[in-house]
């Protein structure tokens, strides 16, 4: 818990002192032109009075760009970080003062995703921290500082802790919660779902690939030790239970395959649930905008 609130701190202290020079006008002034933001606040703003007020059947006519309709077609809802948003919207009472603060924020987010992935791979704390200095602080996030559906790139490392726990000890459990963060990465990135859904079935054939290796293996070490020195009784005892030893394995490995296909399975099928209508809605939004400017 300590060290986890050092890492907290390390990127707070960090992405303030990076993103908001002592030039920049904290609620008055955009981090980047303010072209996308405003339309990131605009975006936030439509969404909760739809949400909030019973306007749901307006999600994607947003009023700007009026009197086109369905104009949210064009553009990422980043629906996962309008609450963020708006809370600090009501701390701040101003909205170019909670678009930084989201913007911060997603260092932090970024940061501890990486913090936990790279101690989960090199299985020490100063790799946890390498890892999140390397995920918040890069050169990609700082170019795309203002793009807020390409910049919360998060769900990605913690798509691959979850998968990775999923194929070190199979259930269901651990499928479904993978199943539920990758469907819910659309609401926040439609770019780091569609990078999620090419690594997840990457990583799972490459598993696949090596159990399947580790088969072979293990089976022509055990035909290469039944047939040395065949001549004495114990080591052929000493093969035939290394040989069994081995199928056991070998029949182990193939029940754990089949249980991993079947959750990975169940993964694919929540995300297509979650992410599935949110989806379409933009297809259809996107289809309508198309229409009405041809």
């Amino acid at each position: 818990m300590g060290r986890g609130l050092v890492v907290t701190f390390l990127l707070l202290g960090l992405s303030i002192l990076l993103v908001i020079p002592e030039r920049l006008d904290f609620s008055h002034s955009f981090l980047e032109n303010p072209g996308d933001p405003s339309l990131y606040v605009a975006t936030w703003r439509w969404q909760w009075r739809a949400l909030t007020q019973g306007y749901i059947h307006q999600f994607w006519q947003g009023w700007f760009f009026y009197p086109r309709r369905w104009v949210m077609g064009y553009t990422e809802h980043i629906l996962g970080l309008m609450p963020l948003f708006k809370v600090f919207e009501w701390m701040f009472s101003s909205a170019i003062a909670a678009f930084t603060a989201v913007a911060v924020s997603l260092f932090i987010f970024d940061g501890w995703a990486g913090y936990m992935l790279g101690k989960r791979i090199g299985r020490s704390y100063g790799a946890g921290v390498v890892g999140a200095v390397a995920m918040s602080f890069s050169a990609f996030h700082f170019n795309q500082i203002g793009h807020m559906h390409v910049s919360s790139y998060f769900t990605v490392p913690l798509i691959l802790l979850l998968l990775e726990d999923l194929l070190g000890k199979p259930s269901m459990a651990r499928a479904m919660r993978l199943g539920v963060l990758w469907g819910a990465t659309p609401l926040f990135s439609y770019s780091s779902w569609a990078i999620a859904s090419v690594a997840i079935p990457f990583f799972a054939l490459a598993w696949l690939g090596v159990n399947g290796e580790l088969r072979r293996k293990d089976l022509f070490e055990s035909s290469d030790s039944s047939v040395d020195d065949a001549s004495s009784v114990g080591r052929i005892q000493k093969s035939s239970r290394g040989t069994c030893d081995t199928e056991g394995a070998s029949s182990a490995r193939r029940i754990v395959t089949g249980k991993l296909v079947m959750y990975l399975g169940g993964s694919a099928l929540v995300m297509l649930v979650i992410a599935a209508p949110l989806s379409l809605q933009l297809i259809k939004a996107r289809s309508e905008v198309n229409a009405t400017r041809s």
